[in-house]
């Protein structure tokens, strides 16, 4: 099992492997581009039942994504998430996770380029998170806010909030910090 520092480093280490790398890349000619980045998430849930205390807990995440850009304001983008780390309670004889197992989503991704080096993005699609110990998954529209700063052609920091799931008393959301590599 990963600990939030391993995972911490690991993201560190690739972060800057793929800056390194960066360095010496031509400029990139296709539309394809890959994100790794590290999720600090906050889980809620309202609904665990009549005269019971809501559960919240924190969780940590490594989020990948694949995109592909259409045009210079809109892109493609497909998702994957593994939990790291996370609060785990019982309430009521029910177990509450925050960390998610496991996350999926698919995105349509509008920018809005800030000159040559930066730009500000929104997302929306649809995701479906997987819980420790839950048997199903929770599925639902997700969004997010966030912008990027380009340190060459083919590399950028990147920085977002994204709500993943809200449904029937329940939230997940967090903010992420990666790097975005253009093919």
């Amino acid at each position: 099992m990963f600990s939030s520092k391993t995972a911490i480093g690991l993201t560190l280490a690739l972060l800057c492997a793929a800056g390194a790398h960066a360095q010496s890349a031509a400029t990139p000619t296709s539309g394809v581009y890959t994100e790794l980045g590290f999720t600090a998430l906050r889980y809620k849930d309202n609904a665990t039942g009549a005269g019971l205390p809501a559960f919240k807990g924190n969780a940590t995440m490594v989020r990948g994504i694949a995109g592909y850009n259409l045009n210079e304001n809109l892109a493609l983008e497909g998702m994957v998430g593994f939990g790291v780390s996370g609060k785990k309670s019982t309430i009521g004889g029910e177990v509450f996770h925050a960390k998610p197992s496991n996350m999926v989503g698919l995105f349509i991704k509008p920018k809005l380029p800030l000159g040559d080096s930066a730009e500000l993005f929104g997302r929306v699609g649809f995701s479906s998170v997987k819980f420790g110990g839950d048997p199903g998954r929770s599925n639902g529209l997700a969004w997010g806010l966030g912008g990027a700063y380009r340190l060459t052609p083919a590399v950028a920091l990147t920085a977002d909030y994204m709500r993943y799931y809200s449904k029937s008393g329940q939230s997940l959301g967090g903010m992420t910090v990666g790097v975005n590599y253009r093919f």
